[in-house]
């Protein structure tokens, strides 16, 4: 008999412990809500420089063809913009924009946070300007960084083949 209402008691807390457990997890996923709207964006990143890398030109069917990339560099911030601190833990990744793309408003890249680096794909002729986007794990969205600028210039082309040459013979 004893052993009976020991079990009907054992259940019976076991219940309540996992009502409570249950309760604590909702309190966290509230905990998180209320942390993503009470905590301001991060602060955006201020040293965004930029380095152009260009191939040799490269004579390819009759074109002088040249590539250019860039490799974009910075530091993750560290404050939030209100001054508070912003443990790089916390960021969760990095947009990169190019204002010389076709759709300047779409980001040219992604990168997983905390990052300081980044490297464009090949890059059209024309003035790029480049912007970083920091992103937190709370869904907060930093102001662009500065711009960092670069500009791809046409490569000459090659001299076309003299076509209508001719020669005298002179004795």
């Amino acid at each position: 008999m004893w052993y009976i209402i020991g079990m009907r008691r054992q259940k019976t807390i076991l219940s309540r412990i996992e009502a409570l457990e249950k309760r604590v997890r909702e309190l966290e996923q509230d905990v998180e809500q209320l942390e993503a709207t009470i905590l301001p964006p991060p602060s955006p990143v201020l040293d965004l420089t930029a380095e152009l890398f260009t191939t040799n030109p490269l004579l390819i069917d009759g074109k002088v063809i040249q590539m250019a990339t860039v490799v974009l560099t910075w530091t993750d911030p560290t404050t939030r913009v209100d001054g508070s601190a912003l443990d790089p833990t916390l960021i969760a990744s990095l947009d990169i924009f190019d204002s010389g793309s076709a759709t300047p408003a779409v980001a040219i890249g992604n990168v997983a946070g905390p990052a300081t680096t980044f490297t464009t794909g090949v890059l059209s002729v024309g003035d790029h300007g480049f912007t970083v986007v920091v992103n937190d794990n709370t869904g907060h969205v930093s102001a662009p960084s500065n711009v960092a600028a670069v500009t791809v210039k046409p490569v000459l082309a090659a001299p076309s083949a003299v076509t209508n040459l001719t020669a005298v013979l002179t004795a």
